[in-house]
């Protein structure tokens, strides 16, 4: 019985799609091992539901944590933790760019960020 030139390509393209399917898992499995292992207290998060706090505990038996998110303290499960939320260095913002407390409440330099017309509606 000959094989169709289009039979081949088929289960050709289905080997592959199987191989991308299998080396994608791996892929995730391990940048989730990466990230559990870095879940310590203080650490800063994200959960999936765009939730952000600072770790308190975490029970590894239950797979849960427990996050300070404001005056809140929330138990959330393990998986629920989206991304380990990375320190921005106040180097990484030009020195052009930052305000100082004095000059954030000033309206005259955040006019300049946000401008308004001569009514005090903030033009978009």
């Amino acid at each position: 019985m000959p094989f169709d030139p289009v039979m081949i390509i088929m289960l050709g393209l289905l080997a592959l799609m199987v191989f991308m399917m299998f080396r994608n898992s791996r892929r995730v499995k391990a940048q989730r091992e990466q990230m559990n292992s870095g879940l310590q207290p203080g650490v800063e998060i994200m959960t999936t539901s765009g939730i952000y706090g600072r770790i308190i505990t975490v029970d590894r038996d239950s797979n849960r944590a427990t996050i300070a998110s404001g005056d809140a303290a929330i138990e959330i499960h393990i998986q629920a933790i989206r991304e380990i939320v990375p320190e921005a260095a106040p180097a990484d913002i030009p020195a052009a760019e930052r305000l100082t407390e004095t000059e954030a409440s000033d309206p005259a330099v955040t006019d300049d960020i946000n401008p308004s017309d001569e009514n005090g509606n903030r033009q978009i």
